[in-house]
C-alpha cells in the first residue's frame, strides 16, 4: 500500500476548484444500472452550456443516452420489449456511448425524461422533434480524450499516483474539464446518514473506511468535479439523488480517493 507522504502535493493555491456551479443539478439513476449514461449526460451539460448550445446548468437526458445504447446493441436489436428490461440489469461502460453520441447526439432531458417513477429501458422510439433536439448536441470525432489509466500498485499510462494527481489538477483546475471517473465503491457510499455524519466530523471531507466494495455498486461511473489544495481533497459528482452526500456531491480526501479511483 502506498503512504500518502510518499506523493507530494500539487504546486496551487490555497483556494478550491469547482465545476459544480456550472453543473445541472444532480440526477438520481434510481437503482437502474445507469451511472455511466448520467456522469456523460453531466458532463456533456456543462460542455454544451460552455459552448452555448444549451442553457446554463441545463440537463442533458440521460434516459437518452441509457436507451440509445440498448437500441443500438445487437444482442437485443429486435426484440424490444422482451430484452430491454434484461438490459436494465447490466452495467454500461463510456465507451458504450461513443458511436450513439457521435451519430445522433443526446437531447435535453426535459424533451425525454428520466423522471420518479422510470421503470427503465423502455423500448419507446423517440420522436422526430426529440431526435432533432439530440442532434444539437453531438461529439466530435476528436471529442472525447482518455485522460488516462491510473491502476493501484502499477504504472500505467497516467504513472503513478503523483503523476496521475498533477494530471488531474491540470485538468480539473488548470483546464476546469470535469472528468468522467470509474471507482470502487466503498460501502459506506451507500450509508448516506453515517456518509454525511463522517464528512461534517471532518470540516466537510470525507475521509472514512474505503472497505466494503459488492458487486451491487462495486464499479461505479461519476464525475470528478474539483479539488480543494487547502484539504488534499477531490470533489465527486454522483447519480443517487440531491439528498446524497452534500447535495448530490462529495469532497473525498486524497488517501481515500485513490483508494477507490
Amino acid at each position: 500500500p502506498y503512504r500518502l507522504s510518499d506523493f507530494p502535493k500539487a504546486p496551487l493555491s490555497d483556494a478550491s476548484a469547482t465545476t459544480e456551479l456550472e453543473m445541472p443539478p444532480p440526477g438520481d439513476q434510481q437503482g437502474w444500472a445507469s451511472c455511466a449514461a448520467w456522469a456523460l449526460a453531466s458532463v456533456l451539460s456543462y460542455h454544451a452550456a460552455r459552448q452555448g448550445l444549451i442553457a446554463p446548468r441545463t440537463r442533458l437526458s440521460a434516459r437518452f443516452l441509457y436507451e440509445e445504447v440498448a437500441r443500438n446493441n445487437d444482442l437485443y436489436r429486435g426484440s424490444p420489449a422482451l430484452l430491454f428490461a434484461e438490459f436494465c440489469k447490466r452495467g454500461t461502460w463510456y465507451g458504450d456511448y461513443d458511436e450513439p453520441l457521435r451519430t445522433r447526439g443526446v437531447p435535453r432531458e426535459s424533451i425525454w425524461r428520466y423522471a420518479a417513477g422510470y421503470s427503465g429501458c423502455k423500448y419507446e422510439p423517440p420522436s422526430d422533434s426529440v431526435l432533432s433536439d439530440a442532434a444539437k448536441v453531438r461529439v466530435a470525432p476528436s471529442g472525447f480524450q482518455l485522460l488516462g489509466v491510473y491502476a493501484r500498485g502499477r504504472a500505467d499510462e497516467m504513472g503513478n499516483q503523483a503523476q496521475a494527481h498533477e494530471k488531474i489538477v491540470a485538468a480539473v483546475v488548470g483546464d476546469k474539464r470535469p472528468l468522467l471517473l470509474s471507482i470502487d465503491t466503498p460501502a459506506r457510499f451507500q450509508q448516506a446518514a453515517q456518509l454525511k455524519q463522517e464528512t461534517q466530523a471532518n470540516n466537510g471531507v470525507w475521509a472514512g473506511s474505503t472497505a466494503g466494495f459488492n458487486g451491487v455498486h462495486g464499479k461505479h461511473a461519476v464525475v470528478l468535479a474539483g479539488y480543494d489544495p487547502k484539504h488534499d481533497a477531490y470533489q465527486i459528482l454522483n447519480s443517487w439523488g440531491a439528498d446524497w452526500g452534500s447535495g448530490g456531491y462529495i469532497w473525498v480526501a486524497r488517501a481515500q480517493f485513490w483508494e477507490m479511483a
